[in-house]
């Protein structure tokens, strides 16, 4: 902080030595002295930061599979090694050299691979980071089908899954939060779960009826072009009974279970999600809240504090919010039951596209439970409303460092005005809306007044001259 200056203060010798000169009057000055100091966070008490010892490595939970620690991918190419007649792979995007490698592999051995995957418009109107490596899954596409003949098709489709050998008593598959791509695979914040012989073969058929009824373009053998494709009706009915589906407005099974599950919760709802912006699910949640309720929500910081659930957590303090960046899964826990979805909590997913779920059994359950707890501790911030300040809301830090952020961490500066003599701004009462700003510059004008005495007769003289 800048040194402050000292009053002036007129004493009796100054205004004798005035009054023998000639008429003296007293004059106040004010003067503005400029000061900055910069704070750390943890000072501002409506937006602290605490630690929050967030792990190095999240647990192990039996079929769960975690990206962080690379079962995830493994699983993925193991399936596809183990192949023997068919290959259905339906992801977003893909873009990982690895799964590529093992496709070609498998490919030149004779095994039958089909592909799903977004159209480029579905792509361009999508704002995900992981849309940043459009180009290489775009190319990586074009040589799969040009080189190795594997036929490629895209549409509005957001699932993630891979089955093989879905013609086979052998069929086997797997569920994911996460694109086939590099990135995604590697970091937190992605899972996946092995599916049992009869949710493989509904994700199969979901496979199917998609690349007939839902596929608009084909990528050319030359690998060069895309042709459109003419949608053809099939004969295929989804099995709803252990496996969740969006498929357009046909079925809607995600978000009907997604919703009955929230209101038939006696004690806690547990979400991640990338993105939150679905009225008909914040109704019920807020519903919940106000029931007292133990809601808990992990995503993005631009997610959440953009969406309707912000909501929640400025009312009621049974709200905890959780702030992770590279978060991707999507998960519920109600009470003993939970879901694992490729849905978003958003229109598009609940409404439109072609996604699935699985519901997880209650002995895995508790387990998806646990892991959602220590997930939580591995967030970089949190958020609760500050029971201290009905109005405030209490932000921790759980790193310094935000592993795979986008946000530019630097110093907030804050101008707090003017502020009488040898008086500094209330920090407390200072508003920082970024929890990612882990100091910031306060600016203040200190008033400082001064009382000088001044000589009339020898002012009338010095305007004479003039």
């Amino acid at each position: 902080m800048s040194k402050k200056n000292k009053n002036t203060k007129t004493t009796n010798a100054d205004k004798t030595t005035a009054a023998a000169i000639g008429t003296a009057e007293t004059k106040k000055i004010v003067e503005y002295i400029k000061h900055e100091e910069v704070i750390k966070q943890e000072v501002i008490v409506h937006d602290i930061w605490q630690p929050l010892n967030p792990n190095k490595q999240l647990p192990d939970v039996n079929k769960l599979l975690l990206s962080s620690d690379g079962i995830l991918k493994d699983k993925i190419s193991n399936l596809i090694i183990n192949a023997k007649e068919t290959i259905f792979i339906c992801s977003f995007l893909i873009n990982d050299n690895d799964i590529v490698t093992h496709l070609i592999e498998k490919a030149l051995k004779g095994v039958n691979i089909y592909i799903l995957t977004a159209s480029e418009a579905v792509i361009n109107k999508s704002n995900n980071e992981d849309y940043t490596r459009h180009d290489e899954h775009v190319a990586l596409l074009k040589k799969l089908s040009s080189e190795y003949r594997i036929l490629v098709r895209t549409g509005n489709i957001h699932a993630k899954f891979i089955i093989i050998d879905a013609h086979r008593a052998s069929i086997k598959g797997l569920l994911s939060t996460s694109n086939f791509n590099k990135e995604p695979l590697s970091r937190d914040g992605e899972v996946g779960i092995m599916l049992d012989k009869s949710s493989a073969t509904n994700l199969a058929n979901l496979f199917i009826k998609t690349f007939w009824e839902k596929s608009e373009n084909e990528l050319a053998r030359n690998g060069k072009s895309l042709n459109n494709v003419t949608p053809k009706k099939t004969a295929i009915e989804l099995d709803g009974s252990n496996t969740l589906f969006t498929f357009d407005d046909e079925y809607n099974s995600i978000k009907e279970t997604v919703i009955k599950c929230i209101i038939n919760a006696q004690k806690r709802i547990y979400i991640t999600s990338f993105n939150y912006d679905y009225k008909d699910i914040e109704a019920v949640l807020l519903d919940k809240a106000r029931h007292g309720l133990d809601i808990q929500i992990i995503g993005r910081q631009r997610k959440i504090l953009n969406s309707n659930l912000y909501k929640i957590l400025k009312e009621y303090e049974n709200a905890m919010f959780y702030i992770h960046e590279a978060i991707h899964a999507k998960l519920l826990i109600c009470d003993n039951s939970a879901l694992l979805l490729t849905a978003n909590f958003e229109e598009k997913g609940m409404d439109t596209g072609v996604e699935a779920g699985v519901e997880i059994s209650s002995v895995e359950a508790k387990k998806v439970f646990n892991f959602y707890k220590n997930l939580a501790t591995f967030c970089h911030f949190a958020a609760k409303k500050y029971k201290a300040e009905s109005d405030d809301i209490l932000w921790k830090s759980g790193t310094d460092k935000v592993d795979g952020s986008r946000i530019n961490v630097k110093n907030r500066i804050v101008n707090a005005g003017k502020t009488k003599t040898d008086i500094k701004p209330d920090f407390s009462k200072i508003r920082n809306d970024n929890p990612y700003s882990p100091k910031i510059k306060v600016t203040w004008e200190e008033e400082i007044v001064k009382e000088i005495v001044v000589n009339k007769e020898a002012e009338k003289e010095d305007e004479n001259r003039k």
